[in-house]
């Protein structure tokens, strides 16, 4: 993992933490998609996790949007592959920042973990919603 930036780094690593059980117990193409409360500075955010895990191929990917508008968990689809680009485009100005991490277990841990894409909004806003 490359960026220094400590929110970006934080997503990722939330993300991978995620991801890395899943793959254990995941089958061919697993998809899924939550909402957690995470704290952020002084505040709890929601975080939308999307993504998809591979048993047999052992990888997967996941996306990591803090504090996501409500029409974004209907934007981004589990189990899809993005390009960075257009994700980046899809989270533009409608939440504090998004990550999208690949992980290949095949790879010792540190190797194994990338970051495809990431997004920091130049505006951060409180938090929108309460998971429920």
């Amino acid at each position: 993992m490359k960026t220094k930036d400590p929110l970006i780094l934080l997503l990722a690593e939330i993300a991978f933490d995620v991801l890395t059980p899943l793959i254990k117990y995941a089958g061919a193409a697993s998809p899924f998609k939550a909402k957690i409360t995470v704290r952020h500075g002084d505040a709890d955010f929601p975080l939308l996790i999307v993504g998809s895990a591979h048993q047999p191929q052992e990888d997967g990917q996941v996306i990591a949007v803090l504090n996501p508008d409500l029409d974004l968990e209907s934007a981004i689809h589990a189990g899809c592959a993005y390009h960075g680009p257009l994700l980046k485009d899809i989270v533009s100005g409608k939440c504090n920042a998004m990550v999208m991490v690949w992980l290949d277990a095949y790879k010792r841990p540190e190797a194994g973990r990338t970051i495809l894409a990431s997004y920091v909004s130049r505006s951060p806003s409180a938090p929108k919603f309460k998971v429920e």
